[in-house]
């Protein structure tokens, strides 16, 4: 059985015309994702954070300007979007997989997900702002 099989629904959240647009699609055909729905938002600016914010003022947005505020704004559309699935995967499109993608891995994490009650899973990591 494919692993991606397990999620509804898969969602790279983007600019409006990213000129590596085909480039980003390709990152996941190559680990086998076809089926991507593709949220486009205008750019509002570059993200203007501080350093080293505390975990509560990354959750609060606080320390960030308008840009943080716009990116938290997508991403509750999006989840209002989807409310009626139960798997949703939502990227950025800066996504970064590592090569070789390690399937073993994600076959792993997806019975774990099956076995186990959770509502939110975070496969990626955090590397900018640092959380002290």
């Amino acid at each position: 059985m494919d692993s991606w099989n397990f999620f509804d629904k898969f969602i790279i959240l983007t600019i409006k015309n990213p000129p590596e647009l085909a480039s980003i699609i390709d990152k996941f055909k190559n680990i086998g994702i076809q089926n991507l729905e593709i949220y486009k938002f205008e750019k509002t600016g570059k993200v203007n954070a501080k350093k080293n914010m505390s975990l509560i003022e990354i959750l609060t947005i606080k320390g960030c300007n308008n840009v943080c505020e716009d990116i938290s704004k997508h991403y509750y559309e999006i989840l209002y979007d989807v409310q009626l699935h139960d798997r949703v995967v939502i990227f950025e499109d800066d996504v970064e997989f590592c090569e070789p993608f390690n399937f073993d891995k994600l076959k792993r994490t997806v019975k774990w997900l099956k076995n186990n009650y959770w509502e939110m899973f975070y496969f990626g990591s955090i590397t900018y702002p640092s959380i002290l």
